[in-house]
């Protein structure tokens, strides 16, 4: 799970290099029992996502970079 990086501070201040394509939005639900990889509430089918040099990953939505922040657990 990814949570986007908006408004936090530390992540709008990086200097990042985009990498390869890491994976795309293949479906879109609101409904957390639906979800499994390529699947976003708020990204638009479509959407690539791209690695960067930094632990952020970025997604291209109309020409537009969104910085997401990976979630990990434990």
């Amino acid at each position: 799970m990814y949570s986007n990086a908006e408004g936090i501070e530390w992540v709008e201040e990086l200097a990042y290099t985009a990498g390869g394509q890491i994976g795309e939005i293949s479906r879109q639900t609101d409904k957390a029992v639906l979800f499994r990889n390529g699947t976003a509430n708020r990204l638009p089918v479509g959407t690539k996502i791209y690695e960067t040099d930094t632990p952020v990953c970025m997604a291209v939505v109309d020409g537009r970079k969104l910085l997401y922040l990976k979630m990990v657990e434990g």
